[in-house]
């Protein structure tokens, strides 16, 4: 095949390879017009080309479905900027205002093939500006949030769930039979004290008028018993009629006994009282553990309200196959490359304001190499030292943050319970509610070895809520620079191992000539010395270099302000 008619052949395989990825990408395509017949078209003559120069790229088919999701999360990374009114709203409705302009809803979006969560943290703050432990509180309710958004999401894919509602009666009402049998008692009292008045009236008069008119109980049991008390007096004193003396022990001994058995059920019923009448309660406790791949944040919002004095982060994560799919090149060592980008690495990060970010992120580049990126910031402080443990602490923070967001195995257990109680309190109803929620979130990572993962970024700004200083470091990944870093590291690893075998080598040549020596010096031989004459050309080896303009300053001068470059600066061109 000549040269010509494979360069014919491939740039007709390009034109239908970007005609299949417009309709995919839902872009109209549209072809060149075509030039009138009349008119014919003139064809240079192919110039000479060496053969080597002629690269024959073949590219792997990608899934629409895949290629439809990737395009949407990379809309929802790669989204024009809105202009932010923190004033306006929390982060929490900020969050949702990005999805809605999007037209995405929290959970899985079949329409799109992108499972968007959202992730809420929130702790009070009286005043950020003069809160020391602000930002470390800052950086653990971020990852609160992410971690909540994850957790949303393998709980979507396979959660275990136990539940329960239960409604408790504890038999009958014993109240009720108490209450029943209290005014059962208290009505034969009554016709106790009616009988005991017509006795008493043939002998008090008075005593009789005063236990007729006696309404409230505890009154009546004081006269009632006065009035037995001054009967049985007098009828042990006087001769009374047999029937009159039987009725009057009749009656005492009902009183008696009904004042006995009331006094008996009042003990009773004080055992009894505030006793639980009802129980209902709900509980429910879920479950959900598997490895996580690709889920990557796309938005992060963080907010501070004046009035209720609370600080509020929201942070959105999609997942999608073509993330997934991504993380699984990384495992393999493979290289993934997707739909070219608009922007390099460098100019994404320097068009970006990072005093507010943190967490992961993914971008993908002009070259179509996916990138996942990690963000983590901390108080830079006053000094030296505060300075050095804040930039050892976001890097390692930001390095986290990458790991985690390819790769993590993620866990949630929650578990909610409500529980209303009813007690009877004086014969009346009495109801208390409470409820409880507890919950358990976990991502980690353990023994696993990364290749690729570097810093992009690091400098110090100015957080915009607090006020404070903050140094600001951001590491990233690719399949790029991860095939790259095993490559240095195969690299590393021969040069070691040659290094190793010189060093033996290099040894025994050095014990070889020490073992010449020995042997020259036991040999007893007379050597004549030679005087060794002073070679006149290094007299002034010793002689001091003479100074440059920086070293011209005299010390003690005092401290002067600049910049200055360390000598021995080179290019990258090598």
């Amino acid at each position: 095949m000549s040269l010509t008619k494979a360069i014919r052949q491939l740039c007709l395989a390009c034109c239908l390879v970007a005609m299949a990825a417009a309709c995919a990408w839902g872009v109209e395509y549209e072809p060149e017009a075509a030039q009138p017949a009349s008119e014919p078209v003139q064809q240079a003559e192919p110039q000479a080309m060496p053969e080597e120069d002629v690269e024959i790229v073949v590219e792997a088919v990608v899934d629409p479905a895949d290629q439809q999701a990737e395009a949407e999360v990379q809309a929802l990374v790669e989204a024009p900027k809105q202009v932010e009114v923190p004033e306006a709203a929390n982060a929490e409705q900020k969050a949702n205002d990005f999805l809605a302009r999007r037209g995405v809803l929290q959970g899985w979006n079949p329409d799109k093939n992108v499972f968007i969560a959202v992730g809420l943290a929130k702790f009070d703050s009286e005043d950020p500006s003069y809160d020391d432990s602000f930002l470390i509180k800052r950086s653990l309710k971020t990852m609160e949030a992410t971690l909540s958004a994850k957790a949303e999401i393998i709980e979507h894919i396979h959660t275990k769930m136990s539940a329960m509602d239960q409604a408790e009666t504890p038999g009958t009402d014993l109240y009720a039979k108490f209450n029943a049998r209290v005014d059962q008692l208290h009505r034969k009292i009554e016709a106790q004290r009616l009988a005991t008045i017509k006795l008493l009236e043939q002998v008090d008069k008075a005593e009789a008028d005063a236990l007729r008119g006696v309404t409230v109980r505890d009154r009546v049991k004081a006269l009632l018993d006065a009035a037995i008390k001054k009967l049985d007096e007098t009828y042990s004193s006087k001769k009374i009629a047999a029937d009159k003396q039987k009725k009057f022990l009749k009656i005492k001994k009902r009183y008696t006994e009904a004042q006995a058995e009331l006094e008996k059920l009042q003990q009773e019923m004080a055992v009894f009282k505030d006793q639980e009448q009802e129980t209902l309660s709900s509980k429910v406790a879920t479950i959900a553990a598997m490895p996580l791949l690709g889920a990557v944040t796309v938005a992060q919002y963080e907010s501070w309200d004046e009035d209720e004095e609370a600080f509020e982060v929201a942070t959105v994560l999609a997942w999608s196959k073509s993330n997934e799919k991504t993380v699984r090149a990384f495992l393999e060592g493979k290289e993934m490359h997707a739909r070219p980008g608009t922007k390099t690495l460098a100019q994404w990060v320097s068009s970006q304001d990072w005093a507010s970010a943190s967490g992961g992120r993914k971008f993908k580049d002009n070259k179509g190499d996916i990138h996942f990126i990690g963000i983590s910031a901390a108080a830079v402080g006053n000094s030296s030292s505060t300075w050095k443990r804040a930039r050892g602490i976001a890097e390692l923070m930001a390095k986290k943050e990458v790991a985690t967001a390819v790769f993590a195995d993620v866990s949630s257990q929650k578990k909610a319970e409500q529980m209303l109680k009813t007690y009877s309190v004086n014969g009346k109803d009495k109801t208390i509610a409470v409820e409880s929620f507890a919950s358990k979130l976990k991502q980690s990572i353990e023994n696993r070895h990364i290749s690729g993962l570097g810093k992009i970024y690091g400098r110090e700004l100015v957080h915009p809520i607090s006020g404070q200083k903050i140094y600001v470091a951001i590491y990233g990944m690719s399949s790029s620079s991860a095939k790259q870093a095993l490559k240095m590291q195969d690299s590393n690893y021969v040069t070691r191992a040659m290094d190793v075998k010189h060093q033996k080598v290099q040894a025994a040549k050095q014990q070889a000539g020490v073992d010449a020596v020995n042997r020259a010096k036991r040999q007893q031989v007379k050597v004549k010395q030679l005087a060794t004459p002073v070679d006149k050309r290094s007299a002034g080896a010793g002689r001091a270099v003479a100074p440059t303009q920086s070293q011209k300053r005299k010390t003690g001068a005092g401290a002067q302000s600049g910049v200055y470059g360390g000598a021995g600066s080179d290019d990258f061109d090598w």
